[in-house]
């Protein structure tokens, strides 16, 4: 926590999440270690360029989003440190029902995630391509003694920022 000498009484408030979501979109792979045991499943709506919570997890049509059939959309998350050089950054990898599916096939057998790592990349063709998982193995060189972090709390308060439009949905490119 930052400190400020020149100051008494309680510390400004920050802004924003402490760790962010982070979507692979590049053909260049990108290494992460798992601090997850388990991946977090999310239900979302998309509609006119923003998603926003569904208030039915597992979507089960009883939510107003679900009920003026806005489209909904899965993603899984995984609290990761993202490798970038000598460095680790804390981020919630978000990934697709099929990338998601290819990681469990690949550590099938394992009874938690935390301590893989793995490479992320797409195929050619940007945000439309697909996801290519590789596990690499168990990694030994990170510090993953920290306890994972629910990523719900940080995709609430990106929904909640206002838009382009002033709504309070978080922007999502795909």
């Amino acid at each position: 926590m930052q400190t400020y000498p020149k100051l008494r009484g309680s510390m400004p408030r920050t802004s924003g999440p402490k760790v962010l979501v982070h979507r692979v979109l590049s053909p260049t792979p990108e290494d992460f270690i798992i601090i997850s045991r388990v991946g977090v499943g999310v239900d979302f709506h998309y509609y006119a360029q923003r998603s926003s919570e569904c208030d039915a997890p597992g979507g089960d049509g009883h939510c107003e989003k679900c009920l003026k059939n806005w489209p909904l959309k899965w993603r899984a998350y995984l609290h990761c440190l993202k490798r970038e050089g000598q460095n680790n950054v804390q981020c919630f990898l978000e990934l697709t029902s099929t990338a998601f599916q290819s990681l469990e096939f690949q550590t099938e057998g394992r009874k938690s995630l935390r301590g893989v790592r793995i490479k992320v990349s797409k195929t050619a063709g940007g945000k439309k391509g697909r996801y290519i998982i590789t596990v690499l193995a168990e990694c030994q060189d990170a510090p993953i003694d920290m306890e994972e972090a629910d990523p719900l709390p940080t995709l609430r308060a990106l929904w909640a920022a206002p838009g382009k439009k002033g709504q309070g949905q978080y922007v999502n490119p795909d």
